[in-house]
């Protein structure tokens, strides 16, 4: 069963030149500095994570979440290889569909 907010997220906002925000309820996702620094933000105290899964064009994928939810701090990896090409942001189970960057 999907959340009640399932197919209400906002789209993809730029937000600097090669930057990308993506809201979802409880927190958001970041593409940052050309799409090689994935950031995201639990931003409710709700014990729901917050997660970005990725893949690059190095063709590598991973995922980075905000394990410490709405307290300060969030999570952040960067690149060695590569550039992000397909990612998405997950409210626990309740992921957007994969978007290009």
């Amino acid at each position: 069963m999907r959340p009640s907010w399932w197919g209400r997220l906002g789209p993809a906002t730029t937000v600097a030149a090669h930057d990308a925000t993506v809201v979802v309820p409880g927190g958001y996702g970041q593409l940052l500095q050309q799409h090689t620094n994935v950031r995201v933000c639990d931003t409710r105290d709700d014990q729901v994570t917050i997660r970005v899964d990725f893949r690059t064009s190095a063709g590598a994928s991973g995922s980075v979440a905000d394990m410490n939810g709405a307290a300060a701090g969030c999570g952040q990896v960067f690149l060695v290889a590569g550039t992000v090409t397909l990612w998405r942001v997950c409210a626990g189970a309740a992921c957007t569909p994969w978007m290009r960057s």
